[in-house]
């Protein structure tokens, strides 16, 4: 953009340097996460990280987002991340199964997955009940 070339390892340094100081910042993200009062989201999805398959997890409140990619997608992952395993409210999220694991909150399904469902039994399955409660829920 500025007709600067850059090497790569000056772009490893600014890596490095923005990860070193961001800890405190990511410790922050993530403890007002877990000590948010109300629902909190919670997700993952495949993502590919040097042509490799990795998870990118994601935990959300109403002001905060927190990231982490992991190699893995299940408990291992999610008890790493360190988020879920210590959060007492309500965690929002589809039906899978590793969240059901953590029983130190409360579990809501999440209206975007009760929404795919309910196109699925209508759509799929001409269930005539699935569009009314999907329009009730818009």
């Amino acid at each position: 953009m500025f007709g600067i070339n850059l090497s790569q390892g000056t772009m490893i340094n600014f890596n490095d340097y923005c990860h070193e100081n961001l800890k405190s910042v990511e410790e922050n993200i993530k403890n007002s996460i877990i000590n948010s009062q109300g629902a909190i989201h919670f997700d993952e999805t495949g993502i590919s990280i040097d042509k490799k398959r990795q998870w990118l997890h994601v935990a959300s409140n109403n002001k905060y987002t927190y990231y982490e990619a992991h190699q893995e997608r299940g408990k291992e992952a999610v008890d790493a991340i360190n988020i879920l395993s210590n959060f007492n409210g309500t965690a929002v999220h589809d039906c899978w199964k590793t969240y059901h694991q953590y029983s130190n909150c409360d579990h809501a399904l999440c209206n975007a997955h009760i929404l795919r469902e309910l196109n699925g039994r209508s759509e799929l399955e001409k269930q005539k009940w699935a569009e009314p409660m999907k329009n009730l829920l818009i």
